[in-house]
């Protein structure tokens, strides 16, 4: 299955990426993988696009839906929230910026982002670690310093603990 949802021709930009980016040293990252889509057409811009910018404009790659029921909606609903809260929040910049920069275009950032089709979901999983393994974790272990290509970016988190947990409102 590892094959079938790994799209090299965009540089893993799209499906499923594991070891593929690097840590300090040139070292594989293999301690979490990534899935990538695009929550807003499975289709991104035109076949000259595509042909010409694979990376910014590759297919989506899903699993089939008997192997993971449900993958595909859930990620393209939490892909579209996540695209919207982007959106409202660009609208919030671009009054504030258009009040201090003479000559801003008062919904520039808002109609760059409601108008693309190349967003970008990551939906981003760290492998449990052994002791050993948490004991030398290094700055980086997370996600290491990166360029997005992105105007914003949109985080939405999932923990899951296998402790009960109890909150407490005062």
């Amino acid at each position: 299955m590892d094959n079938e949802l790994t799209d090299h021709k965009s540089l893993y930009n799209s499906g499923w990426s594991h070891g593929k980016e690097k840590l300090k040293g040139d070292k594989p990252d293999l301690a979490k993988g990534s899935f990538y889509f695009n929550p807003i057409t499975d289709i991104p811009g035109t076949d000259d696009d595509r042909e010409k910018y694979p990376l910014s404009y590759p297919l989506n790659v899903w699993p089939k839906e008997k192997d993971l029921p449900g993958f595909k909606a859930c990620a393209v609903s939490l892909g579209c929230l996540l695209h919207n809260v982007a959106l409202d929040l660009a609208r919030h910049i671009d009054i504030y910026v258009a009040g201090r920069v003479k000559g801003y275009s008062r919904n520039m950032l808002y109609d760059a982002i409601k108008d693309t089709c190349k967003a970008k979901g990551r939906l981003l999983y760290y492998f449990p670690l052994e002791e050993a393994e948490r004991e030398n974790i290094e700055e980086d272990s997370w996600i290491g310093w990166h360029n997005d290509s992105g105007f914003l970016t949109a985080l939405g988190i999932f923990l899951h603990f296998s402790m009960r947990i109890n909150i407490f409102l005062i």
